[in-house]
């Protein structure tokens, strides 16, 4: 039995993302969570119970965007490893 290589270039997580128009700036996601846990770390945020309401929710639809992007990276690269190993043989 012949087994035939293939030869698959993976696009890195950033290459993926850019293709995708980015919509998915995980710089950007990532400094806006920063900056919305900051916000809802200071005590007199809670005197405004609408804007702490609005920071929860954002504060929680930006951890799923990070952390999906961080999970589909972390999933690209072991692909991208186990291709390559696959290849040395």
């Amino acid at each position: 039995m012949k087994l035939t290589l293939l030869k698959i270039k993976l696009p890195t997580s950033q290459n993926a993302l850019m293709c995708s128009g980015g919509i998915f700036d995980f710089a950007a996601k990532l400094e806006r969570l920063e900056e919305v846990n900051a916000e809802l770390e200071q005590p007199d945020v809670w005197n405004t119970p609408d804007k702490a309401q609005a920071l929860g929710k954002e504060r929680s639809a930006l951890e799923t965007v990070v952390n999906t992007i961080k999970k589909t990276g972390s999933r690209l690269g072991r692909c991208g490893r186990f291709i390559g190993t696959g290849n040395r043989r």
